[in-house]
């Protein structure tokens, strides 16, 4: 598999893509911006209307349309590009509630010293507790189990 650095070329050509694939699902209006940054690709997304059609639960439909996406660009490209996309500023919020989540878990943490697990993540969403809570004194985060079952468990230092 070839994965390169993603050009302004590439990452124009994957916006376009996109606008494709949501002119498709009748969301012709979409706004679609590319930008690259630390090799990644992310496309911010602007919709009217029902975004949480592209969203799904807990971003479960969003992830698919970035797999679709990535698959489409190595057909065309024939190199990997890591892609993230944002619909209405969608995982903004979504890295609010769960840093929001992991700070609440770990103040309980702390007080009781009892480990907690949280319910599913997604691995993004993982990696995202996973880094707000680096710079804790008091708690330490890992994930255990495998697939659907991994979860994030939250424990006293």
């Amino acid at each position: 598999m070839d994965k390169s650095s993603p050009d302004t070329k590439a990452s124009n050509e994957i916006a376009a893509i996109a606008g494709e694939l949501l002119e498709k699902l009748s969301f012709s209006e979409a706004k679609v911006e590319a930008q690259v940054k630390d090799e990644t690709v992310t496309l911010e997304i602007n919709v009217e209307g029902e975004a949480g059609i592209l969203i799904g639960y807990h971003g479960e439909i969003l992830e698919a349309f970035q797999l679709i996406l990535s698959l489409i660009a190595y057909r065309r490209q024939g190199s990997w590009q890591k892609i993230q996309v944002n619909i209405n500023d969608y995982l903004g919020q979504r890295r609010e509630q769960l840093e929001a989540m992991a700070s609440k878990i770990a103040e309980e943490v702390s007080q009781t010293k009892k480990s907690q697990v949280l319910p599913y993540l997604s691995a993004n969403e993982r990696r995202m507790v996973h880094e707000f809570l680096s710079g804790s004194d008091q708690v330490s985060s890992e994930s255990i189990g495998e697939g659907r079952q991994r979860r994030l468990v939250i424990s006293p230092k």
